[in-house]
């Protein structure tokens, strides 16, 4: 399952399921969350990004990848030690 980029309507989901038929089966769009989900004999990410800009301005990562960078790590507050 990948995380897709610039998928925002029904309209999005036709212009990618029609390039993406052409090029392999065996996939499922979903427009909320954008997610594009593969069988296992799916092409890599690399391809499968490629098929997605010739549908247009559109990408997809990996889940984890596309997750929202963690919060900045806060200082920790030790003990002060006595002298």
């Amino acid at each position: 399952t990948y995380a897709l980029r610039g998928l925002h309507c029904e309209k999005c989901v036709q212009r990618i399921t029609a390039v993406l038929r052409q090029k392999f089966s065996g996939f499922s769009l979903m427009l909320n969350p954008p997610r594009l989900t593969v069988g296992e004999d799916a092409p890599d990410l690399a391809t499968i990004n490629g098929y997605l800009a010739e549908a247009g301005d559109y990408s997809a990562a990996t889940v984890d990848s596309a997750a929202p960078p963690a919060a900045p790590a806060t200082a920790s507050a030790e003990p002060a030690v006595a002298e």
